[in-house]
């Protein structure tokens, strides 16, 4: 997604430039008026507005999402409710459809109201999204898929618990593959937040326009926390004419932070990954996002059941063999065909069966 120039001049009018005043004891209001017009004029667009989301301080609009809305698209019209009203002190109710109470609309996500307005996620890849706003009506959409776990797995929502059903996760497992082979969705919880009910892997689309939205309207986020946010404080809140596509660059936007996952990260923290538009890659790479992007033979090699049947896959050093728990090193010699046949098979089976469009084979690090 290409930088909107409109987001940079904001940014420099609303952050930058007051606390640099502040910082050193002045107002901004001291700055020539000449200034003030020369940055304003990148913001006319706004001024000239067709729609009023606040008007001195009070509502003027009501966020309606559909009757069965996506995980991100409830974390989507809450984070649109939560920021105008850090924004104007004013609350918007967040509705199933419109009640007429109120002068504007804002939908966030497909709901029946958008399809009958024409606008759909249709052709939106990658969490693209649409701005489309005209008169009265302001709409924030994109692709919202809601991830559905492929069994056997780890986790949530019909998934075996992590830690207290492994044996009956392995015993499906072992009858589709015949093998003993670990599997790395068997921590797919790891990628799920209970507090906020959201998969690393589900949709993001309108929850993008969302942010994008705010944006435009002055608000940055530069570290999880209110610290690490900037804020502008406005009366009225407004928004012009608009029908816009957005897509973005890179297909696959996701940043490996490793103790940073869904299921141990802060609240804060997670929105906060949100905001900065990564994405899980789920259409496009894998929807096994931290796992399975290093290491990829340790699968074949984790197993007690796998030690005892396949002692040949391990490495010998100094007359040891390496199948220590934790500390498993492959056995990479000429004489390791089996082991690179069997890796191929556990690969296919990733394909196969999960559905993965890639995934790693690396050996395991190298202790020693």
């Amino acid at each position: 997604m290409g930088m909107d120039p409109f987001i940079i001049i904001s940014h420099f009018r609303r952050c930058i430039i007051p606390s640099l005043f502040i910082r050193h004891g002045l107002k901004p209001f001291f700055l020539t008026p000449f200034l003030w017009v020369f940055l304003g004029v990148f913001n006319f667009s706004a001024m000239a507005s067709e729609g009023q989301l606040v008007v001195e301080g009070r509502a003027n609009a009501e966020i309606i999402i559909s009757n069965n809305p996506e995980r991100t698209v409830l974390i989507a019209a809450r984070e649109f409710q939560t920021y105008i009203r850090k924004i104007s002190g004013a609350t918007l109710p967040i509705l199933r459809g419109p009640t007429g109470d109120y002068p504007v609309e804002v939908y966030i996500g497909q709901s029946s109201y958008t399809d009958a307005l024409g606008i759909t996620p249709q052709g939106l890849k990658y969490d693209a999204y649409k701005i489309y706003a005209q008169d009265n009506v302001l709409v924030l959409l994109g692709r919202d898929d809601d991830y559905v776990p492929v069994d056997p797995y780890g986790g949530p929502n019909g998934g075996y618990h992590w830690a207290q059903q492994q044996d009956a996760f392995y015993a499906e497992w072992d009858s589709l593959t015949g093998e003993t082979w670990d599997n790395p969705f068997i921590a797919l919880s790891e990628n799920y937040d209970e507090d906020l009910n959201v998969w690393a892997q589900d949709g993001r689309g309108s929850l993008n326009a969302v942010y994008h939205f705010l944006r435009r309207l002055g608000v940055e986020w530069y570290f999880p926390g209110e610290m690490g946010e900037c804020v502008p404080h406005m009366n009225d809140v407004t928004f012009s004419g608009s029908n816009q596509t957005f897509h973005p660059d890179f297909k696959f936007r996701h940043i490996y932070q490793y103790g940073k996952k869904f299921y141990e990260a802060s609240e804060e923290e997670i929105k906060w990954q949100l905001r900065l538009g990564i994405n899980s890659g789920v259409q496009s790479y894998s929807p096994l996002v931290n796992w399975a992007a290093s290491h990829g033979i340790e699968w074949l090699l984790r197993r007690s059941q796998q030690k005892v049947k396949h002692p040949e896959y391990y490495a010998i050093w100094d007359s040891v063999r390496q199948d220590a728990d934790g500390d498993e090193q492959c056995c990479l010699s000429v004489d390791s065909d089996p082991l690179r046949h069997q890796h191929a098979a556990f690969v296919r089976s990733m394909f196969d069966h999960y559905g993965l469009d890639a995934f790693d084979i690396s050996p395991t690090d190298g202790y020693g």
